[in-house]
């Protein structure tokens, strides 16, 4: 319950962050935060998480502006905590400093200002760097994985190139680097997995990236790997996947109780 929730409370938050994606630069689209209690032993625990997209409005904020949002949007989210009690707000930017000092705010601004000061709360600095698990919240393992330039590897090497070895691999115009047969597709040089890891391969994958579906799965193994049927095999295993069938939501209609009509 919430009324046995006592102490002095933190609020975590990680800034809207600036992401260049194939040279092009565009602003993240999701903020989030923490909020800690700490126990009389100094050992803070987390109490709850919180994260969302941007607005369609809200893109269009300056990076300052998106500060001072992270910190605006959990104290709504974390209102029930956080009300009249004494808090502390670690930041690695001087949002308040700057919206303090801004000259007669004005329609946001002064909402903001206005919001604030319902809060008893003090500022702490916190290095980026370190404010690693409202980081987390922001990060989607599998948008990561796709668009890193070096992705990390799903298979061991050495276990790719002694299979390739004994299943005496070939394909058409395929070559050796850094000692496994590779082949050329689409541009980009992929590795020929042998058959005795491609069931590793599927199952490693889809359990590591949370049981992503047919798309999403031919996105994260195909820029690496390779072999002859690769997208039927892969529609194959997420299709059969029985934890994806137990969570699936179901597509069928539900009966409507007031559409049964039962006889006089």
């Amino acid at each position: 319950m919430i009324s046995q929730i006592k102490g002095h409370h933190n609020v975590e938050y990680i800034k809207a962050k600036i992401a260049t994606i194939n040279g092009e630069v565009k602003r993240k689209c999701i903020i989030s935060c923490i909020i800690k209690q700490q126990k009389p032993n100094g050992n803070q625990h987390p109490i709850a998480f919180h994260s969302r997209r941007l607005r369609n409005y809200e893109v269009n904020y300056t990076i300052t502006e998106l500060e001072c949002l992270a910190i605006i949007d959990s104290l709504d989210k974390f209102h029930c905590y956080l009300h009249g009690s004494h808090f502390t707000v670690h930041t690695d930017h001087n949002t308040f400093g700057w919206l303090k000092n801004f000259k007669t705010p004005t329609g946001r601004l002064f909402r903001w200002s206005l919001k604030v000061s319902m809060y008893d709360f003090d500022i702490k600095y916190k290095k980026g760097s370190t404010n690693v698990e409202a980081d987390m919240l922001t990060r989607n393992p599998i948008a990561y994985h796709i668009i890193n330039t070096t992705p990390e590897p799903l298979l061991d090497i050495n276990e790719i190139s002694h299979f390739q070895n004994i299943e005496i691999t070939s394909a058409p115009k395929c070559f050796k680097r850094d000692g496994v047969f590779v082949v050329k597709r689409q541009g980009l040089a992929k590795i020929i997995v042998p058959k005795a890891l491609r069931v590793k391969l599927k199952e490693t994958t889809h359990k590591k990236f949370g049981h992503p579906g047919i798309a999403t799965m031919l996105k994260l193994i195909s820029p690496q790997y390779y072999w002859i049927n690769i997208i039927t095999d892969i529609r194959n295993y997420v299709t059969n996947c029985e934890t994806c069938h137990i969570n699936k939501k179901s597509t069928s209609e539900k009966i409507r109780i007031d559409a049964i009509t039962c006889p006089l």
